[in-house]
């Protein structure tokens, strides 16, 4: 606004306490800088974002993976859906399963679960509503916060000091939407699914055990107008699960224990 002042005439002063701006100008200067201040003072634009994340156990033999090609194909049995539009994905995912982004050709999240069922069990682990302003991220996550301790030594030449903090990692389904609306009203959205696991736990010299995360994660692009649904596919979690059936106080006899239990 400074800058569209006239030279040695134009003033400008901020009362902070009413949020005014008491300007002194020409009345053509003035003009011009409450048109300026109009198009600054714009009530900012809001984008309302639900999603929903929908998890799968696959069978053994789909370890791989779900077809999505398959599954939104116009051959597919699933009759009603269908995907308009691939979007590019940035990085590429290493999995052999490709990642899958479009947009749903009609929103029929019923028929897409059912869908779904047929290569595992389906499970809707989160639903959340978020508002954000265009332009601002949104943050979606669903898992938990891994705490461990972290030891931090300190030499003096009196004597050595320990100090011990909690450091915290998040881990689990993150999903990051960025959104702009254009000038046409329609919505540009900058897409990071992210997927992230303790593999392992690892001790330190000081004794401390610290998680090692595996993380996978995208990025991707996508131009739509309101109201319409975008599906996001293909990230893959491996688990492994180790469990001990026994017989009670008998499996915990020591040499002999073994004999009255088994794992799978």
């Amino acid at each position: 606004v400074t800058k569209a002042l006239t030279p040695d005439i134009g003033d400008l002063k901020a009362d902070t306490r009413m949020s005014r701006l008491i300007v002194t100008d020409t009345p053509e200067a003035l003009r011009e800088i409450a048109e300026l201040i109009r198009a600054l003072d714009a009530r900012p634009r809001e984008v309302l974002i639900e999603a929903k994340m929908i998890q799968i156990v696959l069978r053994d033999i789909f370890s791989m993976g779900v077809d999505w090609e398959s599954v939104f194909s116009s051959q597919s049995k699933f009759k009603g859906l269908g995907l308009i539009g691939d979007f590019p994905i940035l990085p590429i995912p290493s999995r052999a399963i490709k990642m899958t982004v479009g947009e749903l050709a009609t929103d029929n999240y019923t028929a897409t679960i059912e869908a779904l069922r047929e290569f595992g069990n389906t499970k809707l682990i989160s639903s959340p509503r978020l508002i954000t302003l265009s332009g601002k991220e949104a943050l979606f996550m669903v898992g938990k916060r891994e705490a461990y301790a972290t030891t931090t030594v300190t030499q003096t030449e009196a004597a050595a000091t320990t100090a011990e903090s909690i450091q915290f990692v998040d881990v689990g389904i993150t999903l990051r939407v960025t959104p702009v609306i254009n000038e046409e009203r329609f919505i540009v959205m900058k897409i990071e699914p992210e997927i992230s696991d303790v593999i392992r736990w690892e001790t330190t010299a000081q004794g401390n055990r610290v998680p090692i995360v595996q993380t996978s994660n995208a990025q991707t692009n996508v131009m739509v107008k309101d109201g319409v649904t975008i599906v996001i596919a293909g990230l893959i979690k491996d688990e492994i699960e180790d469990t001990s059936v026994g017989v009670p106080v008998l499996s915990q006899i020591p040499l002999i224990g073994g004999l009255f239990r088994y794992a799978t």
